[in-house]
């Protein structure tokens, strides 16, 4: 039989070790701490458990929600309607959904375009989020956000991760228009 040491004990290691043990192998998983799951843990901070690190669930992903469903965790889950603000020029913005960027009163209505257009279908080969939202969407919405989510690493974000994630966040992924052109 064949065996397999999986070192840590996060989801990673855990998913590794459920599917290579449905392919019939010997499984050792070994975890440095006395908890299994890695990051995804609560704290308890004054009597209330908080996450750890902020994780999610996002109704497309599928992959995961299979997964769930397969060890019959799914009813454990509890689905919340998320909500995506920006904080910028001394006033909070809802950013949840594709609509609510036609609403970013300091971009123009041909900046809130572009910044949607080139969420949903971004060009491939630009190697800078700058270049693809132009300089006054940069400045006014996406440099905040990288700084406040990577600090010092902000300038290093893969444009194309970035507008992947975004997408996600608010939908955008799932959305099928043909030949929006601005």
């Amino acid at each position: 039989m064949n065996k397999i040491l999986i070192v840590g004990a996060g989801p990673s290691g855990l998913v590794s070790g459920f599917y290579l043990s449905k392919k019939g192998l010997h499984i050792t998983i070994v975890e440095e701490t006395d908890q299994i799951g890695g990051l995804l843990k609560t704290v308890r901070i004054d009597g209330i458990d908080i996450e750890a690190v902020y994780h999610h669930i996002l109704f497309n992903d599928y992959e995961l929600r299979e997964l769930i469903e397969s060890l019959s965790l799914s009813k454990s889950l509890e689905w919340h309607t998320s909500s995506i603000a920006l904080f910028t020029n001394k006033r909070y913005y809802n950013i949840s959904t594709p609509f609510n960027y036609l609403f970013l009163d300091f971009l123009s209505i041909l900046q809130r375009l572009r910044l949607i257009k080139n969420l949903a279908f971004p060009r491939l080969d630009i190697n800078s989020l700058r270049e693809l939202f132009g300089d006054e969407v940069f400045e006014q919405f996406i440099k905040d956000m990288l700084i406040n989510k990577f600090g010092i690493y902000s300038d290093i974000i893969n444009p194309k991760w970035f507008v992947n994630k975004l997408k996600k966040e608010v939908g955008l992924d799932i959305l099928y228009v043909k030949d929006l052109v601005i």
